[in-house]
């Protein structure tokens, strides 16, 4: 039995996937896009849903490593700015 309701749907979920790598990998080339698209078509219903959920949970730590990244640098940028208005305070002690 299939998972996906009509073959238009899964065609429509391998070209998401598909996109979704593309864009991942900064693929550009529509042939290396077919190429993609080529390699998760003869995958079955279950083997797509696999890579579906290790694309998504790609793309979650991709993101909890860039929230923690910028959540550090925004960090480094206050402590920089908190130093540079000490040093202003200080400068003007007569």
């Amino acid at each position: 039995m299939s998972i996906f309701s009509s073959p238009e749907i899964r065609r429509e979920f391998i070209i998401g996937i598909t996109e979704i790598l593309a864009q991942i990998y900064k693929v550009s080339d529509d042939s290396l896009k077919l190429s993609i698209f080529n390699e998760l078509n003869p995958l079955s219903d279950e083997e797509l849903i696999a890579k579906k959920d290790l694309v998504e949970r790609y793309l979650e730590e991709t993101i909890q490593l860039t929230q923690t990244y910028m959540n550090k640098m925004v960090r480094a940028e206050n402590e920089y700015k908190e130093e540079e208005e000490r040093k202003k305070e200080t400068s003007f002690v007569f």
